[in-house]
C-alpha cells in the first residue's frame, strides 16, 4: 500500500481527488490532507508518504518550494503537480525539481490520475527492490498498451499486415471505437530549445491533458524530433477532418504558449481497419513532410495532398568542380538554383534529400582538397547530411547549398573569412540592437532567412547558441559600463537589454563567477595595486 499526501488550499479540490478513485481497491492510502506546504510538510514528517500531489499555488509555503523542501528529506518522493493553464511556467521549473507528472486540473479525470498512481508506485516498488514481490502483470496488455505497441512497431519496421495480426491476437485486442486516425508532429528545429521529445516529460503530459476524450483512445511514442499519436475515436459529426483539425490545433496552440515549441502536423486519412495502421502513418508522415514545400501551412492533411512524383536527377561534378576552380560564383549559384528547380514539382522530399547530399558531399570533398584537417570539428559540421532534417523548409535546404559553396569560394581566397556573410551580417544586427529587447526571430528576419536556418548556422560558425551569443555580448557590454560608469545595477539591466535587473544580476554571476559589485571592486584593486 503506497501513502499519498494531499496539498492543495481548494476544499473542493481536496474533496474531489479523495473521491475520484477507490484509493484502497488500487493499493493507495490516504495518509493527510494540507491546506498549505507548511502543513504538508508537518503531515510528511508524520506519516513519511512516498507520493505528493499537490497544487503550485498556496499560501505560506508555495508547491515549488514544497517539492524543493520534501525531495531533500526524501529523493525517491514521486510528486504530481495540480496546475492551471497559467501557472505553466511554474510546472515547468516543478518538473525541473524533481516532480513526476503533472496535470491540468480542469482535464483531472479519474483514469489518468490512477494511470499515473500506478506507474509512480511501479516506478518505486521497482527502486526498493520489490518488483520480484509484486503480482505478476497480466498477460493481456491494457488497451491503451496494445495501441502503442502497435504504433512503436509501425514506426520502427515496416509492420505487414500477418505480424500485425499475431501481435493483436496475443494481446487479445478488442477495438473500443469505429475510426483510427494518426497524427504526426515534427519538431521545427531551435538549438536554443534542444528538446529530446522521447524524454520532454512536460510534452507528454500536455498531450494526455489535452486529448483524453470520452470518445476517444490514443496511444502515444516519441522519437527524438516527432511525436506520433495514433487515435481510436469515434468521431462526433459526419466531418471527421474538423475534429482532427481540433486536435491538432489545441495542441499546436500549447507547445507554442507554455513551450514556445514549433511543430509540423501531417494528419492521415481515417480507417476503420486495425490492419491499416502502419499504412496511416506513411500517410501522417508524408502529409507532415509537404510542409517543405509549402511553408504557410503547419497542419497537413493527407487527403489534401496532391501526389509526389520522385525524379532522378544527378549532379555535374565535373561542371561544379569547374565554376569552383574559376572562382565563378554567379554560374555556380544558377546551376544550384537550376538542378533545384527539377525536383520541386516533385513534392518527394526523398529526391530533394538526395540531390542535397549530392551537393554537399561533393562540397567536402573540394574543400579538403585544398585544407588540411585543421578545422575538422566545425568543418565536418558544415557537412553533415543530417542538417538536412533540421531545415524547415524547401527555400532554407536550397540556401544552405548556396551558402556551403559560398563558404568553399571564401576558403579559396586569399583571406579567409571568419563567419558566412549570413552570420556575419546576424552578429552586426545583434551589436547594433543588443540594448532592446530582440529575438532570433527578429535577426533572422533582419538577415533574411527563417529562425530554425539562422539557428542551425549559428551554432554551426560561432559554436554557441544565438542566446548564449547575446547573452555574453550584453555581459560583455555591462562590464564596461560598471568599470566606466557609476550607473546603478538596475539601469545598467536596462542599458544592455535586461528587463529585470535580478535577472540580469543571476546572469551576471553565471557567467562572470562573481557579482557586479565584486567585479567592480575587483578590477578598482588591481587599478590601484599597479599604480
Amino acid at each position: 500500500m503506497k501513502k499519498v499526501l494531499i496539498a492543495d488550499d481548494e476544499l473542493l479540490v481536496r474533496i474531489g481527488l479523495k473521491t475520484t478513485i477507490d484509493w484502497e481497491k488500487n493499493g493507495f492510502s490516504i495518509v493527510g490532507e494540507a491546506q498549505n506546504g507548511k502543513e504538508a510538510i508537518e503531515l510528511f514528517d508524520r506519516y513519511d508518504p512516498d507520493i505528493l500531489i499537490t497544487d503550485i499555488r498556496m499560501p505560506i509555503i508555495d508547491g515549488l518550494q514544497l517539492i524543493q523542501t520534501l525531495q531533500k528529506k526524501k529523493k525517491n518522493l514521486k510528486s504530481i503537480i495540480l496546475t492551471h493553464y497559467d501557472d505553466f511556467a511554474y510546472a515547468q521549473k516543478a518538473i525541473k525539481l524533481g516532480a513526476s507528472e503533472y496535470i491540468l486540473k480542469h482535464n483531472l479525470s479519474s483514469e489518468e490520475l490512477l494511470g499515473i498512481l500506478k506507474r509512480l508506485s511501479l516506478e518505486i516498488s521497482s527502486a526498493e527492490g520489490e518488483t520480484s514481490r509484486q503480482p505478476a502483470e497480466p498477460s493481456v496488455l491494457p488497451y491503451q498498451s496494445s495501441l502503442e505497441q502497435i504504433l512503436e512497431k509501425s514506426y520502427l519496421s515496416a509492420v505487414g499486415k500477418h505480424p500485425l495480426k499475431d501481435l493483436l491476437d496475443k494481446n487479445s485486442l478488442s477495438v473500443e471505437y469505429p475510426s483510427f486516425f494518426i497524427l504526426f508532429g515534427k519538431l521545427i528545429y531551435n538549438s536554443d530549445k534542444e528538446i529530446d521529445m522521447r524524454e520532454n516529460t512536460l510534452i507528454k503530459n500536455m498531450s494526455k491533458s489535452l486529448l483524453l476524450r470520452d470518445n476517444s483512445r490514443y496511444a502515444e511514442i516519441s522519437s527524438e524530433e516527432n511525436l506520433l499519436l495514433l487515435f481510436n475515436i469515434d468521431f462526433l459529426t459526419d466531418n471527421p477532418e474538423a475534429e482532427q483539425l481540433e486536435y491538432a490545433l489545441s495542441l499546436e496552440k500549447h507547445l507554442q504558449q507554455f513551450l514556445e515549441i514549433d511543430m509540423i502536423f501531417g494528419i492521415s486519412r481515417t480507417s476503420k481497419d486495425v490492419y491499416e495502421i502502419p499504412l496511416l502513418l506513411d500517410q501522417a508522415r508524408t502529409a507532415a513532410e509537404r510542409h517543405y514545400f509549402d511553408g504557410s501551412k503547419t497542419i497537413f492533411f493527407y487527403n489534401s495532398l496532391e501526389e509526389t512524383h520522385p525524379v532522378a536527377c544527378s549532379v555535374d561534378y565535373n561542371g561544379i568542380s569547374e565554376h569552383v576552380d574559376t572562382l565563378d560564383c554567379s554560374r555556380l549559384h544558377d546551376y544550384i538554383d537550376a538542378v533545384f528547380q527539377t525536383v520541386y514539382p516533385s513534392y518527394d522530399i526523398n529526391s530533394v534529400n538526395k540531390i542535397f547530399i549530392d551537393f554537399i558531399s561533393f562540397a567536402r570533398i573540394l574543400y579538403f582538397k585544398k585544407h588540411s584537417a585543421s578545422d575538422t570539428e566545425v568543418v565536418e559540421k558544415k557537412f553533415d547530411y543530417s542538417n538536412f532534417w533540421k531545415l524547415d523548409s524547401f527555400d532554407s535546404i536550397k540556401k544552405y547549398v548556396h551558402d556551403t559553396y559560398d563558404f568553399i569560394f571564401a576558403s579559396s581566397g586569399s583571406r579567409k573569412s571568419l563567419y558566412s556573410a549570413v552570420i556575419a551580417k546576424s552578429i552586426a544586427y545583434i551589436k547594433r540592437n543588443y540594448m532592446r529587447n530582440i529575438s532570433l526571430e527578429e535577426v533572422a528576419a533582419s538577415a533574411e532567412i527563417s529562425k530554425s536556418y539562422l539557428s542551425l548556422l549559428f551554432k554551426q560558425e560561432t559554436g554557441i547558441k544565438f542566446s548564449d551569443f547575446l547573452a555574453n555580448y550584453r555581459i560583455e557590454q555591462s562590464k564596461k559600463l560598471i568599470l566606466e560608469t557609476n550607473c546603478k545595477v538596475y539601469e545598467i539591466a536596462e542599458h544592455v537589454g535586461f528587463d529585470n535587473p535580478y535577472y540580469f544580476s543571476r546572469v551576471f554571476k553565471d557567467r562572470v563567477g562573481m557579482s557586479c559589485k565584486e567585479f567592480k571592486n575587483k578590477h578598482h584593486a588591481n587599478d590601484a595595486s599597479s599604480l
